[in-house]
């Protein structure tokens, strides 16, 4: 019995890597994140339940003691946060507390345990492939229907799948590049997801992209020609992202690169003031106004300094970073010896694309920088029969709806159509979010609805 659980145990992590890109609960308050968060916790501790029953029992080797420090890096960030529920909850549509952390290293380590054989690695990586290839085919027929939002592929944030595409596209190139009888799939996989990473705008899942597959050209090199070819890959990401920041590129999204500096500094303030354990898991947006030397985007409220490093080290100090850096240095030291064994040079090169993008993550969050606009008549027109259906009186003169009538339209109650999608009305014209600004509730709200409106 327990070895039958063993090799049914090798798949699961499959199994999660398919689920993450595609599950989403379209009837639930948070349809995108929280059904993730769960998959991720339960995936860490059916993962670590399988691994202790299964023959042999779980080994991590040389990665075991560099996770336990992570692990207690977050147990201290959370033991010396400024909000103990906070930490150990999450922060609405974030839920990045002290549970969610221990359990994507559960993760990590489930993986290790369990997916012992070539077949089940390999399972893993068409998983997560092919249910980014699903992402990139909705985002794909998203656009195509023109939806009043960066197609995201129903991941609820378009730059999540960027990231997604980051880490895929290196996979899927590698395996086409492999020459067996699933090469054709392979790379007609690669350019769904290169159409994907179009579709979604995603500058920070572009550079990303970009790292993974120079990486996987320089874990194919040689000695001296391999250190060349490393320094310019570096000088071609440098280059790239020089081109973000000067270019018109740098006003996509409506992030400025400037803005994101302004930031970073503050940023540097925010983790000066508590350097060793942090201010505590998901508790940034409670202190990091404080640290703001302007208002850099009026009416927004910053809950991060959108930089994953800055992150880590505003919630989880110095230790959290070193901690990271350590696992990180073990990984790429463990990869660059067996570089050219067939099923660890493609990993890597996805892991490097990931961490690019995570140090670089040029986004606005779905819930930061919406801005009011002029709504199509169709817009309109839904959005006052709503308002007629809540008890709501509106003039006549708004019908049938001409473009002009949007200005008196947005003194009343009710949430305005915004630049990425509309807040439907009823069920949010009574929410105190709804008219005060962008909120972690709004957004889940009007993400959700905007899903079951393109549907």
């Amino acid at each position: 019995m327990r070895t039958l659980l063993g090799r049914l145990g090798g798949y699961l992590p499959a199994a999660i890597a398919l689920g993450l890109p595609t599950a989403f609960l379209p009837a639930a308050e948070d349809s995108f994140i929280l059904p993730r968060a769960s998959i991720v916790v339960a995936g860490a501790c059916l993962g670590a339940g399988i691994a202790l029953l299964s023959p042999g029992g779980p080994g991590l080797g040389r990665l075991r003691w560099p996770l336990i420090a992570g692990a207690g890096a977050a147990l201290l960030a959370f033991l010396f946060s400024i909000s103990w529920p906070l930490s150990l909850a999450g922060s609405y549509t974030r839920y990045e507390s002290l549970p969610i952390r221990i359990a994507y290293l559960g993760l990590f380590a489930m993986a290790v345990w369990l997916a012992r054989s070539k077949r089940q690695r390999d399972w893993v990586v068409m998983a997560l492939v092919f249910g980014t290839g699903v992402a990139c085919l909705e985002a794909l027929l998203q656009f195509a229907q023109q939806v009043p939002y960066r197609p995201d592929g129903n991941l609820g944030n378009a730059n999540l799948l960027g990231a997604l595409i980051a880490m895929t596209l290196p996979l899927a190139i590698a395996r086409g590049l492999r020459g067996d009888r699933f090469t054709v799939a392979w790379w007609l996989g690669a350019a769904v997801l290169a159409a994907g990473l179009y579709v979604t705008t995603s500058r920070s899942g572009s550079l990303g992209a970009l790292a993974g597959c120079l990486a996987l050209v320089v874990f194919s090199l040689r000695r001296r020609v391999a250190v060349i070819g490393a320094i310019a890959s570096i000088a071609a990401i440098g280059a790239a992202l020089l081109v973000i920041v000067t270019s018109p590129l740098q006003f996509l999204n409506d992030d400025p690169s400037r803005l994101r500096i302004h930031l970073w500094e503050d940023g540097l303030r925010l983790i000066a003031a508590r350097p060793l354990t942090g201010w505590g898991e998901d508790a940034t947006g409670l202190s990091f106004g404080h640290f703001l030397s302007g208002d850099w985007s009026t009416g927004v409220t910053f809950d991060r300094v959108h930089s994953g490093l800055l992150d880590t080290a505003a919630m989880q100090g110095l230790l959290g970073v070193v901690a990271i850096a350590v696992i990180f240095v073990v990984l790429f030291r463990g990869a660059w010896r067996a570089r050219f064994a067939a099923d660890v040079g493609a990993p890597a090169a996805a892991c490097i694309g990931y961490t690019v993008w995570v140090l670089f993550n040029f986004f606005w969050p779905e819930r930061f920088g919406r801005r009011s606009v002029q709504p199509s008549p169709s817009q309109l027109g839904r959005h006052l029969r709503g308002l007629r259906r809540c008890g709501v009186q509106v003039p006549r003169s708004l019908w049938p709806w001409p473009r002009s009538a949007w200005e008196p339209c947005r003194c009343l109650p009710t949430p305005g159509i915004c630049r990425d999608g509309p807040s439907w009305p009823c069920g949010s014209i009574l929410s105190r979010h709804a008219i005060t600004g962008p909120s972690a509730r709004a957004s889940s709200r009007t993400a959700r609805r905007r899903k079951e409106s393109v549907r």
